[in-house]
């Protein structure tokens, strides 16, 4: 009987021991895909406002453009709500990336974040506190990487 009540005891205990595992993994695996929401890709309507936004701010004056010829080339994440990205018209053509230095670190030089319907380059967006350290080092992060 004691060996009976030793060996049931021990399976409860292996039964709750792999439910806590299990359940502090799918904790962990959820955290993590949103700890990382800066590289989720762009909604389509997002895309579409920001080329909006852009089109109005930069060529709306130019009879032959269209919200059509706008591109985003890169997309670098969503960082304390400023959408960082590379983006311009097919008239232009795309411009060869270099990298710019902001607090010791090595960001696109040609990158913008967008907030609010407004565009900076990330130097301003950095200088007016939409972006902080942290979200410099990701981003020099996510272009080295690529």
């Amino acid at each position: 009987m004691k060996k009976l009540i030793l060996v049931l005891s021990l399976a409860i205990v292996f039964t709750a021991a792999i439910v806590c595992i299990v359940a502090f993994s799918a904790q962990n695996d959820h955290e993590d895909s949103e700890g990382d929401s800066s590289l989720l890709p762009l909604s389509a309507k997002m895309e579409m406002e920001i080329k909006k936004d852009f089109f109005n701010k930069y060529t709306a004056s130019v009879p032959e453009m269209t919200i059509d010829d706008v591109e985003i080339y890169d997309y670098y994440g969503t960082y304390s709500g400023c959408v960082v990205l590379n983006i311009g018209s097919k008239f232009l053509g795309r411009i060869t990336l270099w990298a710019e230095e902001i607090d010791g670190l090595w960001v696109p030089g040609l990158a913008t974040a967008w907030k609010g319907g407004n565009f900076y380059n990330l130097h301003e967006a950095y200088n007016l506190c939409l972006l902080t350290k942290d979200d410099i080092s990701e981003i020099s992060s996510h272009f080295i990487r690529q």
